[in-house]
């Protein structure tokens, strides 16, 4: 530093200022310091940005590649699942094919087998021309108890060949299904979208309005609870026992007469009078075969019995004062009963039925079974058993509840959703659309509409 620096720098006046001078100086070297720091490291975030966007670009090319793969593997999976559609529209054809040529055969077995039976017949009436009476009426009888068996098979080869089919089945075909079941049974076609008739409205409860509770209430077990509930246990017969197995069951502790019961079908029932004429196994044959199947598939898909539990119940015997059972069967529409059937002898070839409104006025009209003049037996407590009838029908399109009056003592029997699977004939028939009318379903709204 020059000497007139240095004395400038003394006086008062510039010493001040060289030392501001000497500050910004000091000042101005740390900030040039640190921006080159921050340039540094601003360069540095710049080269990571630069490398992750170059990472970017090569996922999102990853990406591009895979969605084209999974574009490619989307129109290979369409392309198969077209094939598969087909094939199993084929194969339904061909499930419909074959059960019509199985009809078809069986039929036509039926037919040529009751042929061959006439021809027999008439032979052996003529043997009976050249032979003692007494030997031709042994072969007479004899032919006839085999005609009777092989018809007996024959019917039997047919239904199990139809539930077979029909339990496998694509729930996705029922409604077909159930077409031509209604149409063989009935020889008329079903209108499932808008059905008119009784008939017709019970194909539809079974296919769509088969709930869990109706399962429920159709187990002749389970829907002991509910009446139960409902009415109080006094109207229930008493229970005997309840088995999953039929080697479970006690024959030998069991009283002189009862009933045997399957809780998860239809007619499925071995009254026994006298334990002691019971063949034992041929009952144990028959229950491990019902116990075996499902009601749902037995007679035109009354799925609600999907939901029942395969077991066997035994009853304490009932009949009344004349050794019969009258059974009261009150067929209920929203809670309301319309009309009251009493049958006789159910099951058997002497089956008979008359049809009462509830004023017990005799419809002139003819189910399925005919009428018999003797069933004129009105109960006691007619009224009491319609309270009951309505009670445990509320809240149901349409069921009919069963009843039994034995001295003053009512019974409940049981509760049936799909009474003989809608395969019922009417004489006459306008009574299948009177009684269509009082079942009030959702589709018959739409209809209105």
């Amino acid at each position: 530093m020059k000497p007139y620096s240095k004395l400038i720098r003394r006086i008062p006046p510039f010493r001040n200022l060289y030392r501001r001078v000497d500050e910004l100086k000091k000042e101005d070297a740390a900030l040039k310091k640190s921006l080159s720091a921050a340039q540094k490291e601003a360069e540095q975030q710049y080269k990571a940005l630069e490398q992750q966007c170059e990472e970017l670009v090569q996922q999102c090319k990853a990406l591009e590649r895979q969605d084209k793969t999974l574009e490619q593997q989307c129109k290979e999976l369409k392309k198969q699942i077209d094939v598969n559609g087909k094939r199993c529209q084929e194969i339904a054809e061909q499930e419909r094919k074959d059960c019509a040529a199985l009809r078809d055969e069986l039929t036509a077995a039926s037919k040529t087998a009751a042929e061959r039976d006439q021809r027999n017949y008439e032979r052996l009436r003529d043997y009976t021309a050249n032979v003692s009476h007494a030997a031709a009426e042994r072969d007479l009888q004899n032919y006839k108890k085999l005609s009777k068996q092989m018809g007996v098979n024959r019917y039997e080869l047919s239904r199990e060949a139809e539930y077979y089919y029909y339990k496998g089945l694509e729930p996705s075909r029922y409604p077909d299904a159930l077409k031509e079941w209604y149409y063989h049974q009935t020889g008329k076609h079903l209108n499932l979208e808008h059905p008119r008739t009784y008939t017709e409205k019970i194909q539809w409860l079974k296919l769509y309005d088969s709930t869990p509770l109706k399962g429920r209430l159709s187990d002749k077990y389970l829907v002991r609870d509910y009446v139960r509930e409902k009415i109080g246990g006094g109207y229930l017969v008493p229970l005997l026992g309840v088995w999953d197995r039929v080697e479970d069951i006690p024959f030998d502790d069991l009283p002189e007469k009862y009933a045997l019961k399957a809780t998860h079908g239809c007619e499925w029932n071995i009254i026994v009078h006298d334990k002691n004429q019971l063949d034992v196994n041929d009952a144990r044959r028959k229950l491990k075969e019902w116990l075996q199947t499902d009601f749902a598939f037995r007679d035109g898909l009354e799925l609600h019995y999907r939901y029942t539990e395969p077991r066997i119940i035994a009853e304490q015997y009932i009949e009344n004062a004349e050794n019969t059972l009258f059974d009261y069967r009150f067929f209920c529409f929203d809670g309301k009963v319309y009309s009251i059937w009493i049958d006789v002898d159910s099951g058997t070839p002497t089956h008979r039925r008359n049809i009462y409104t509830p004023n017990w006025e005799l419809v002139p009209l003819n189910v399925t079974w005919p009428h018999d003049s003797g069933l004129t037996r009105k109960p006691k407590n007619l009224e009491k058993m319609i309270q009951i009838a309505e009670t445990l029908s509320q809240g149901f399109y349409h069921v009919r509840v069963d009843l039994y009056e034995i001295g003053t003592q009512i019974y409940f029997g049981e509760m049936t959703f799909t009474p003989m699977s809608g395969k019922c004939e009417f004489d006459p028939p306008v009574y299948n659309e009177i009684m269509g009318d009082l079942i009030h379903l959702p589709c018959d709204e739409d209809k209105a509409q």
